[in-house]
C-alpha cells in the first residue's frame, strides 16, 4: 500500500512539473504577443493619432501628403484588436480535472486570477471599436503592397476629411482606447512575469 501510494505521489509530482512547465511556455507566449502587437506599436500609434489632431487643429502641416497619411493609418493599428492568448494548458487542467495536481493553494489562486483577468481583458477590449479605422479606410484604397499607391484625387479627399469634426472625434476616441489596451497589456505582462516566476519557485522547491 504504502508503495503504491508513493508511486502515485510520483507520477502526480510528475505531471504537476510538466503541467508547470507547459503554463510557463503559455505566460511567455501571451507576453511575446503582447509585447509585439500592442507595447512595441504603441508610442508610434500615439504619435500618429496627435499628429492628426495637431492637423485638424492647425498646428502641423505635412511636407510629404502619401507619408503623412500612412501615418495617419498607422493611428488605427491594433484598434480593432482579437487577443490571441494563450490557454491550452490551462483549459485542460480545467478540463481534465487535473488542476487539483498543482498541490500549492496559493500558486492556484494566482493562476485562476490570471486567466480570469485576460476573460476580462477579452470582454472589456475585443471587437471595441472607435470608427477610427473604417473612417481612416473609406478615404481610399489601402494596398500592402503598394502603400504609396494613393490617388491624387484620394489624396485631396483624404486630406480634406481631416479636417472634419468626424475626424477629430473618432481620434479622441482611439486614443482613448489605446490607453485602455495600453493599461491592460502591461498588466498582462506584469501578471504573465510574475506567474513565471512564482511557478519556476515552486518547481525548484
Amino acid at each position: 500500500m504504502q508503495i503504491n501510494n508513493w508511486n502515485e505521489n510520483r507520477k502526480d509530482s510528475i505531471l504537476e512539473v510538466a503541467y508547470l512547465k507547459n503554463l510557463i511556455e503559455d505566460l511567455k507566449a501571451d507576453i511575446d504577443y503582447t509585447e509585439l502587437n500592442v507595447l512595441n506599436r504603441y508610442d508610434k500609434k500615439i504619435k500618429s493619432l496627435e499628429l492628426g489632431k495637431a492637423y485638424f487643429q492647425g498646428n502641423y502641416e505635412p511636407e510629404d501628403t502619401i507619408s503623412f497619411l500612412e501615418e495617419i493609418r498607422y493611428g488605427g493599428v491594433f484598434g480593432n484588436i482579437v487577443w490571441d492568448f494563450k490557454k491550452t494548458t490551462y483549459d485542460e487542467l480545467i478540463n481534465t480535472g487535473n488542476f487539483r495536481k498543482i498541490k500549492n493553494d496559493s500558486l492556484r489562486n494566482a493562476i485562476i486570477d490570471y486567466y480570469n483577468f485576460l476573460n476580462r481583458t477579452y470582454e472589456s477590449t475585443s471587437d471595441k471599436q472607435s470608427g477610427y479605422i473604417p473612417f481612416t479606410a473609406s478615404k481610399a484604397p489601402f494596398d500592402r503592397n503598394n502603400t504609396s499607391g494613393i490617388s491624387e484625387f484620394d489624396q485631396i479627399y483624404f486630406m480634406k476629411s481631416l479636417k472634419s469634426d468626424y475626424f477629430y472625434e473618432v481620434t479622441n476616441l482611439e486614443i482613448t482606447l489605446a490607453y485602455k489596451i495600453h493599461s491592460r497589456s502591461l498588466t498582462i505582462c506584469k501578471k504573465a512575469n510574475d506567474l513565471i516566476k512564482s511557478i519556476e519557485n515552486n518547481i525548484n522547491q
